[in-house]
């Protein structure tokens, strides 16, 4: 890729996460989980197109959408639960050494989600810790699966000795804020 390539940013979440994990590994560009256009029809009302309105601030150089809990000290990432750990062991996978990896899920039974747990945990090796983000939209079982997203989650982080930190406020919500790639920077050229 050319220069003008190592200039971008490249926004997106969910199945986008495939790309912005190896524009992270290969150092292209500024890869950001954030709202997308097709955000502009989640919500109802005041609150429709909302969080695609927050990736135009971003876009414009306000640091006020990006994900709370960056402080620009610490490199995170964020994905989609599912996409992280298809990503493992690829070429596409980044190194997340050192990083707070943040992600969210939609669509899932939880039995899913804690079978994604299970495949992803020994990748995070040498992470800073992992947040949750939303995990929405998730179907009924003909029987409770017997624990929580959250309860999922910091289960396999003291099993895989990774730190959990707690929640994220991103994911398939209308609460879907920023997280830029690597330390929280404005965008190129703001």
């Amino acid at each position: 890729m050319n220069r003008a390539a190592h200039e971008k940013a490249y926004l997106g979440y969910s199945d986008c996460g495939y790309l912005l994990g190896a524009l992270y590994r290969h150092r292209i560009g500024q890869p950001v989980h954030a709202p997308v256009v097709a955000d502009v029809r989640r919500g109802e009302g005041a609150s429709e197109g909302i969080s695609a309105c927050r990736t135009l601030s971003w876009l414009s150089g306000s640091r006020e959408e990006i994900e709370p809990t960056l402080d620009g000290v610490q490199p995170a990432v964020a994905f989609n639960l599912i996409t992280l750990a298809m990503l493992c062991g690829t070429d596409l996978m980044p190194d997340l050494s050192g990083h707070i990896v943040m992600v969210e899920e939609v669509g899932e039974h939880l039995y899913a989600v804690d079978r994604l747990f299970f495949a992803l945990m020994p990748y995070l090796a040498g992470v800073a810790g992992l947040r949750l983000g939303a995990v929405s939209d998730v179907p009924e079982n003909d029987r409770p699966f017997g624990s929580t997203a959250e309860e999922i989650a910091q289960y396999w982080c003291t099993r895989a000795g990774v730190p959990y930190l707690g929640r994220a406020e991103i994911g398939h919500t209308i609460d879907n804020k920023i997280v830029p790639f690597g330390l929280a920077v404005p965008p190129p050229g703001a």
